[in-house]
């Protein structure tokens, strides 16, 4: 889960799985093991378009990444290398709303009590 803005981030789908009640879940854990398991990872960050990032991902990591368990100091209890692909998360949303707000079209997500500004 704390790796889910960065599998949307390079374009990863979670698999949903249905539950005993009816709803649907997402699981990230083979999306992950997959960007995870690249020997390219490294190249794919540093090679990132940043720049074209479409809305709905662009939002949809935000979401993630404003959530409560998303904190630094609760991810960097965690793991080391989770926190620095959250930092990671972070700047390239945070570029992506500084860099193009003409794009971010839902801004009742996005405000000044926000963790990424």
């Amino acid at each position: 889960m704390l790796l889910a803005p960065f599998c949307v981030l390079m374009k990863q789908k979670p698999v949903r799985e249905k539950k005993a009640d009816g709803s649907i879940k997402d699981v990230w854990a083979k999306p992950m093991n997959k960007i995870l398991s690249d020997t390219q990872v490294k190249i794919k960050l540093m090679n990132f378009d940043k720049d074209n990032i479409k809305e709905e991902t662009m939002l949809e990591a935000f979401e993630y990444l404003n959530r409560d368990s998303f904190e630094d100091s609760k991810v960097k209890k965690v793991n080391l290398e989770i926190f620095k692909l959250i930092q990671w998360c972070r700047s390239v949303v945070s570029y992506h709303i500084l860099i193009h707000p003409y794009r971010v079209r839902n801004f009742g997500t996005i405000n000044e009590q926000s963790e990424l500004f």
